[in-house]
């Protein structure tokens, strides 16, 4: 009967633990605002549904026209197309949150147990949530996050297994190699039509695989055939070999983006990446075994993680099964009887904990009706409406992050770049581009080279400013965020009629800042 009862609290401090997780996860995962790309993601989505294939040529923008568009993402753009027509903006929210808390508790429950020592691991996992969490915008990176944490634990699962089976150890958890082996390549053609983020995939793989020939001496590693079969399985896409040479070619050229910039190791910017990587640090040098299977992938993870942010996710899932192991011995070792002492406090306060987080992920939700909001501080909300209630078309030469607003807002215009990137823009244009946001020497000619009938301009760059002294070009709206330029120096320019004559108008009325 003692025995029980002294069971019954440790069984649920683990269900706790993992409750205040998902708590916290669906709190901190709770970013409501638009990401830049997804009126892009769900117009081409709907496009390639109705139309029953892929584009082959860029129909958005006036300056790739017949250029080749490579839609890596398709696949996630059709699901993202029928979440919105189903549910509206709420079947995205719920999408992600979804993805979001099955990475948590598929981590959790790989670690938790019904014994002691689920203190550790829950400590880490929480420091891993707010990692993730600036990367949870409704985006197609969100399907890499989740089948890198696939991956991982399956390799794990794998490694565990032959360490057992090496020990001559029997264990019908360990019976099912073939099975996860042959699910291995059928994960990586879902990757490949999602994201891109299957290169990295691909590249932990191999690396566990070639682990594998070189411990166990055997070139017929079960292990390699599944990265060779997974490597086939990623030409199953539209596109075939062609894919994988634009990876091959976009990856050879920098990206001008700020989540391709590296990470400032002396500043306080991405603080608890840097923690985790000094945890884990600490740990791989307290470890008796330093060269096992994971080091060889967290270890070049970590290094691509600080050289592009974009991989900060990833390198932290990668650390989280290691540093888990390791965590939950430290904490048995040092604080098993002060636990006990006040297990039952300490369990009061996390459901207490737990039950604010939910509550503070409730009231932002809420607050928008659980609809993703667009803030009009940062897509040109009024400037787009004032350009289809007076029926401006043309082509509009427009900032990269605003271009796929413009395309859902004003389809009959055509954008000159957006985020699309190298899967449709050249690189000359890009630079163009970059070019004309900072004023680069030239900049003015650009208008000429690409022949724009509209500039909307952003005041954050400073373009209205050189704008308004480039001659040829007239400011025909104005607001805190954009200013609006319609080329004069066509005096049978249409618009021009409507403005002498005073018939542009503006709506006074606040606009819905709901998407879309």
């Amino acid at each position: 009967m003692n025995q029980t009862l002294e069971k019954i609290p440790v069984f649920a401090s683990r269900h706790l633990f993992l409750l205040v997780l998902l708590f916290s996860a669906f709190n901190q995962f709770s970013l409501i605002t638009a990401d830049p790309d997804l009126w892009g993601h769900i117009k081409f989505g709907e496009d390639a549904w109705r139309q029953g294939a892929l584009p082959t040529s860029d129909p958005y923008s006036y300056t790739a026209q017949d250029a080749t568009w490579i839609n890596h993402e398709w696949l996630t753009e059709i699901l993202f197309f029928k979440l919105y027509d189903f549910f509206g903006s709420t079947g995205i929210l719920i999408f992600k949150m979804t993805i979001g808390l099955s990475i948590i508790a598929l981590l959790a429950r790989n670690v938790f147990e019904k014994g002691q020592g689920n203190l550790g691991p829950f400590l880490v996992l929480s420091l891993l949530i707010p990692i993730l969490a600036p990367g949870f915008m409704p985006r197609p990176h969100l399907f890499s996050y989740f089948f890198w944490t696939l991956l991982i634990l399956a390799l794990q699962y794998y490694f565990n297994a032959q360490e057992e089976a090496g020990r001559g150890a029997i264990n019908s958890k360990f019976t099912n190699q073939k099975t996860l082996l042959i699910s291995i390549p059928l994960l990586f053609i879902l990757w490949i039509n999602t994201h891109g983020g299957t290169l990295a995939g691909l590249a932990i793989l191999g690396t566990a695989a070639l682990y594998d020939v070189i411990r166990t001496r055997n070139i017929r590693s079960p292990l390699l055939l599944c990265a060779l079969a997974s490597a086939i399985a990623t030409l199953l896409n539209p596109y075939g070999y062609e894919l994988w040479a634009f990876f091959m070619h976009s990856l050879s050229l920098p990206r001008n983006i700020t989540e391709w910039n590296g990470i400032p190791l002396w500043h306080l910017h991405q603080w608890p990446f840097k923690l985790f990587t000094i945890l884990f640090i600490c740990a791989w040098l307290t470890t008796k075994n330093k060269w096992r299977w994971d080091t060889f992938i967290i270890f070049p993870s970590i290094y691509f993680a600080y050289k592009h942010q974009r991989h900060v996710p990833l390198a932290a899932i990668a650390m989280t099964p290691f540093l888990m192991e390791h965590a939950k011995m430290w904490v048995i070792h040092w604080s098993q009887n002060l636990y006990r002492s006040v297990r039952k406090p300490a369990m009061l306060c996390l459901l207490l904990f737990g039950l604010a987080q939910a509550s503070v992920g409730y009231l932002k939700n809420s607050a928008n009706q659980f609809q993703i909001f667009v803030d009009p501080g940062v897509y040109p909300v009024y400037a787009a409406r004032f350009m289809s209630e007076n029926k401006l078309s043309g082509n509009i030469w427009n900032p990269f992050d605003w271009g796929e607003y413009l395309i859902w807002k004003l389809p009959e215009n055509k954008i000159s770049v957006d985020g699309r990137f190298r899967t449709v823009y050249p690189e000359d244009l890009l630079n163009d581009s970059i070019k004309f946001s900072s004023g680069g020497k030239g900049w003015e000619s650009l208008l000429e080279k690409y022949p724009s009938d509209f500039v909307l301009a952003r005041k954050a760059y400073q373009t209205h400013l050189r704008m308004n002294k480039q001659k040829g070009w007239t400011p025909i709206y104005e607001d805190l965020i954009s200013v609006l330029y319609v080329k004069s120096s066509d005096p049978e320019n249409p618009i021009w009629k409507q403005l002498n004559k005073r018939k542009l108008k503006q709506n006074p009325q606040t606009p819905s800042y709901y998407f879309p």
